[in-house]
């Protein structure tokens, strides 16, 4: 069970779990620094967008279907597919980027850690 402050009768806030402060050198704190800034916040931003292409490769393909710009739509239609596929690779790579920082900041931590244990 949490333990709550008391602000006033009506407020309550949880109190913040306590922190343990370990010291560590400015070089290792500047290199997990940088790791960490080169994690890409925004990954979604390449899967969201290449739904939205997939959206919109299925109303090419509708509008293919029902209308007689057969032609018109055919290019739209394979040039989006073209795009849909390129943003579902990149998304993939940003995942995978992703991934890796944070292992590599992981085992970066884990290094420092055992550097102050020792």
């Amino acid at each position: 069970m949490s333990e709550k402050i008391n602000i006033s009768e009506e407020t309550q806030i949880d109190k913040p779990a306590s922190r343990e402060m370990i010291p560590v050198e400015k070089c290792d704190w500047e290199r997990i620094k940088r790791l960490l800034s080169q994690i890409d916040a925004d990954k979604n931003k390449w899967e969201n967008a290449a739904w939205f292409m997939a959206a919109t490769d299925i109303a090419f393909l509708i509008s293919l279907l029902t209308t007689s710009l057969k032609i018109e739509f055919s290019v739209a239609l394979f040039f989006s597919l073209i795009i849909t596929i390129i943003l579902f690779v990149v998304s993939r790579q940003k995942k995978e980027e992703v991934t890796s920082s944070k292992e590599a900041i992981l085992l970066e931590m884990k290094q420092v850690e055992e550097k102050i244990a020792k």
